[in-house]
């Protein structure tokens, strides 16, 4: 263990489970969570890899709902502006 600059709190040293960095946490930090990141990048890097499979399909799967929904939008505003033309 070693002590921050003001003395005031005690850090660990641990690994990021992603990239394998070392880090410096407080003790109850990694005892609260199963796996220690360096940052947030990590983390969801970590989760978008370790995540079951219907998890990313369901994401993915929401995201061309998405784009079809905007797309559908698109075509009904550019449908109507050809209809006022004509």
């Amino acid at each position: 263990m070693e002590y921050s600059k003001k003395g005031e709190r005690c850090k660990m040293k641990a690994i990021c489970a992603y990239c394998g960095k070392v880090i410096s946490k407080r003790p109850a930090v990694i005892k609260k969570q199963k796996h220690v990141f360096c940052n947030r990048v990590c983390s969801g890097k970590y989760v978008g890899t370790h995540s079951p499979k219907q998890h990313r399909s369901s994401y993915i799967h929401l995201n061309k709902l998405f784009k079809l929904a905007e797309l559908y939008k698109l075509r009904q505003e550019y449908l109507q502006q050809n209809d006022k033309m004509t």
